[in-house]
C-alpha cells in the first residue's frame, strides 16, 4: 500500500487542469484583493492551491490512491506497425 501512494496516477489532460486552477488558486489565494480572498479564506485557498499544483508537478494525488483512480495513459509496448 505504501508504495502505490508514489505511483503516478495524474495523465497529462489531468495535469494541465491542475496546473492551470492550481495557479488560479494560488495567485486569487495570495495576491486577490477581493473580500472573499482576504484573511484566513485567502490563505487556506491559495494553500490549496500549492497542494493541487504540487500533485501535477509530481503527477501523483493521494486522494485518487485512495479512491482507486488512475487517468494516467497507460503504455502500449506492442509495436504492430507494419
Amino acid at each position: 500500500m505504501i508504495k502505490d501512494l508514489f505511483k503516478k496516477n495524474v495523465g497529462r489532460i489531468d495535469r494541465l487542469f491542475r496546473v492551470i486552477g492550481g495557479s488560479a488558486m494560488i495567485y486569487f489565494g495570495f495576491f486577490g484583493n477581493s473580500a472573499v480572498t482576504s484573511g484566513l479564506s485567502g490563505t487556506l485557498l491559495g494553500l490549496f492551491g500549492i497542494g493541487i499544483f504540487l500533485s501535477a508537478v509530481f503527477q501523483n494525488c493521494p486522494l485518487y490512491v485512495v479512491a482507486g483512480i488512475n487517468t494516467c495513459e497507460k503504455q502500449n509496448n506492442n509495436k504492430n506497425d507494419i
